[in-house]
C-alpha cells in the first residue's frame, strides 16, 4: 500500500503541488491514495464522463436517479476536491470541473486498471513476497477490469496509432492475440465489412466482456472470440488464412527469453500465412527508482515483478525479433510511456 501511495502522491504532487516538488509530505502521499481510490470509483461510476460532457455534474439527481448513497458519493467528490480535479460550486451538490480534471480524465483508464484489476495484489503486497504464498494462483487480479481499463486508455492513446499503421497494408484476416475486450476488432469490423476476425484470450472474464461487446455491435458474423494460450497455439482450419496478427501489451507475457523464443517462432506454424504481425507493448524504462516518473511506468513495472513476470528492454525485444525470424521493419511509438508498436514480417 505505501508503494502505491508514493505512487500516486508522486504524481499529484508534480501535478499540483509543483511549488513543492522537492519536500513530498506524509499527508501527500496518504491523501494522494485516496484521491486514486476516488477516481477509480467515480469512473467506474461514469461520474467522470458526466463531468466530461456536461461540465458539471448534479449528485443529488444522480443519487435519486440510481439509489445511491448520496453521503459515500459526497465524500468521492471532496477527495477529487482536494486536488482539484473537481471544484465545488455554489449550489449544493453541483461540482464542476478542476483544474486537473482534463488529464485525470484522459488518463482515468490507468486507475481503474491499478485499483480495479490489480487492487488486490496491490493490498496483499506483504504476503506476495513471502515464497511459501507463491504457489498456485497466487496472483488475483479482476480480468474484466483490466480489459475495460485497457480499452478506455487504448481508444485514445493507441488507436490512432495503430489505425495509421494497420492501414499501410491490406488484410483479410485478422487474429488478435490477448484481445481483452475486444474492442481493436470490433472497429476493424465495423470499418471494413469484408474483415473477419478472431480473438484469442486466456482470461475466461475478458472473453465475456468480448463477446457481450461483439453481440452489442452487431458484429457476431465477422468475429469470433475463443478462450485459448496464445502461448500454446495449434495449427488449425480457422488460422491458414490469417493474414495479419496483433499483440497488445500481452508480449511480456511470454517472457523470460526462451519462453518468448519458442512462442514467437511457433507463431510461424499456428499461422502459416501470415504476412504481418504488429506486436505493441510496454518495455522496461530503465528509470526506476527517480523522482521524475510519468504515470503508469511505475505501477506497471511493480506489479509484474510481483507477479515473476520479467519485462524486457527495447533492446531486448529487437535482438529475440531477429532470432525469431521475424524482421522489424518500423516502429511507431504511441502515448502510453516506454511502449511502442514493432510492426514485424515473417523472414
Amino acid at each position: 500500500m505505501l508503494v502505491l501511495s508514493f505512487f500516486w502522491g508522486q504524481y499529484f504532487c508534480n501535478k499540483i503541488f509543483i511549488k513543492n516538488i522537492m519536500n513530498y509530505s506524509t499527508n501527500t502521499i496518504f491523501n494522494s491514495t485516496i484521491a486514486a481510490y476516488a477516481v477509480s470509483a467515480a469512473c467506474e461510476l461514469e461520474f467522470l464522463d458526466e463531468l466530461q460532457h456536461n461540465g458539471t455534474i448534479n449528485i443529488t439527481n444522480i443519487c435519486d436517479n440510481r439509489n445511491l448513497h448520496k453521503p459515500s458519493i459526497i465524500s468521492i467528490f471532496d477527495a477529487l476536491c482536494c486536488f482539484d480535479i473537481c471544484i465545488a460550486t455554489e449550489n449544493p451538490g453541483i461540482f464542476k470541473q478542476g483544474s486537473l480534471f482534463s488529464d485525470i480524465y484522459r488518463n482515468k483508464g490507468f486507475f481503474l486498471w491499478l485499483v480495479r484489476g490489480y487492487g488486490t495484489i496491490m493490498q496483499n503486497l506483504a504476503s506476495v513476497v513471502k515464497n511459501e504464498n507463491r504457489t498456485g494462483n497466487f496472483i488475483q487480479r479482476n480480468g474484466e477490469y483490466v480489459a475495460i481499463a485497457s480499452q478506455q486508455q487504448g481508444s485514445c492513446m493507441v488507436e490512432p496509432y495503430f489505425d495509421s499503421i494497420l492501414n499501410e497494408s491490406s488484410f483479410t484476416k485478422v487474429v488478435d492475440l490477448g484481445c481483452g475486450s475486444a474492442e481493436r476488432l470490433i472497429n476493424l469490423a465495423k470499418k471494413f465489412p469484408s474483415v473477419r476476425g478472431i480473438g484469442i484470450d486466456i482470461n475466461p472474464e475478458a472473453v465475456k466482456v468480448a463477446q457481450k461487446a461483439i453481440l452489442v455491435a452487431g458484429v457476431e458474423s465477422q468475429i469470433k472470440v475463443i478462450q485459448a494460450d496464445m502461448r500454446k497455439l495449434e495449427q488449425q482450419t480457422d488460422f491458414i488464412d490469417v493474414d495479419t496478427l496483433l499483440c497488445f501489451f500481452s508480449g511480456h507475457d511470454l517472457w523470460p527469453w526462451e519462453n518468448c523464443l519458442h512462442i514467437m517462432r511457433n507463431f510461424h506454424t499456428a499461422f502459416p500465412n501470415v504476412k504481418r504481425f504488429l506486436l505493441c507493448d510496454t518495455y522496461r524504462s530503465g528509470t526506476v527508482p527517480s523522482s521524475d516518473i510519468p504515470t503508469f511506468t511505475l505501477g506497471f513495472e511493480l506489479i509484474h515483478s510481483f507477479m515473476g513476470q520479467y519485462i524486457p528492454s527495447i533492446t531486448e525485444w529487437m535482438a529475440l525479433f531477429a532470432e525469431s525470424g521475424w524482421k522489424c521493419v518500423q516502429r511507431q511509438d504511441i502515448e502510453v510511456s516506454f511502449s511502442t508498436i514493432f510492426d514485424l514480417r515473417p523472414e
